[in-house]
Parts: structure tokens; C-alpha cells; sequence
């Protein structure tokens, strides 16, 4: 090995990979959401959902026991589980999640994505009116 190969690979930091734990979050927080919504249009009463028919039948056996697992699955994952970090070297870039490695000389470009729809200081409300527009005369059509 020469002396390039040695301080390409020297590990320079860190970081752990919280996408996994921000999804597996806003699931628990949807399902909440839901399931209180659901419970407060029958006044919290799990027997008149299963009896309403078959759509509160399968809510009642599939949708329940599907957001006791993701409280289950998101509470192993922060207590348990060993968390999963994306390594950075000069030459490349390691995601322990799948084995994946970016090497970072076959990167030519990159572009920051912003997903706003709340202007902020400056901006106009011209993407706002058109996501709105486009969603009321969707509905309107519908």
C-alpha cells in the first residue's frame, strides 16, 4: 500500500442514521391520530366499531394489532437495537444500514431538494395558490 491508499481510508467521522427512527415515529403519531379519531366518532366504544359492520370488524382485528406492532417494532428499535450510522472516509462514503459505499470521485453533481409549501421571509405564495387551486378543482371534478 502507498502512502494515498492509507489516508483515503482513514475513517474521518460518523453519524447515526435517524431516517428509520423518524419514519417508524410518524407512523406511531398517524396511527394515534386515527385510531382517537376513530374511537371519539363511535364515543370510545370498541364493540359498536366491530359491530357497525365489516369495515369495523377489520379495523377492529387488523388495524389495532397492526399499530400495537409499530409501537412494539419503534420501542425495540430505540432501546434494543444497535443503530445504524453512515461512516465517512476522504475517498467514499459508508451506509452500515445495506453495505452500501458512495464513492465520492463518481459523484458529478448534487442538488438540495427543498420540499417548502410555507413561504417563508421573502417568498411568495405562488406555489401555495397553485397546490391549493389544483386540489380544489380536483375535488370540484370529483
Amino acid at each position: 500500500m502507498n502512502k494515498e491508499e492509507i489516508v483515503s481510508n482513514d475513517f474521518l467521522f460518523e453519524i447515526e442514521d435517524k431516517i428509520y427512527l423518524i419514519t417508524q415515529m410518524f407512523m406511531v403519531v398517524l396511527g394515534s391520530t386515527l385510531l382517537l379519531l376513530l374511537l371519539s366518532s363511535y364515543n370510545y366504544n370498541l364493540e359498536k366499531i366491530f359491530d357497525s359492520g365489516r369495515l369495523g370488524r377489520l379495523t377492529v382485528t387488523i388495524s389495532i394489532p397492526m399499530y400495537i406492532y409499530y409501537i412494539i417494532k419503534t420501542l425495540y428499535y430505540i432501546l434494543i437495537q444497535k443503530r445504524k450510522t453512515i461512516k465517512f472516509y476522504p475517498s467514499h462514503i459508508l451506509i452500515s444500514s445495506n453495505k452500501t459505499s458512495i464513492i465520492l470521485k463518481d459523484i458529478k453533481k448534487m442538488y438540495k431538494l427543498k420540499f417548502n409549501f410555507i413561504p417563508g421571509k421573502g417568498e411568495s405564495f405562488g406555489k401555495v395558490k397553485k397546490l391549493v387551486i389544483s386540489i380544489f378543482f380536483y375535488f370540484l371534478n370529483f
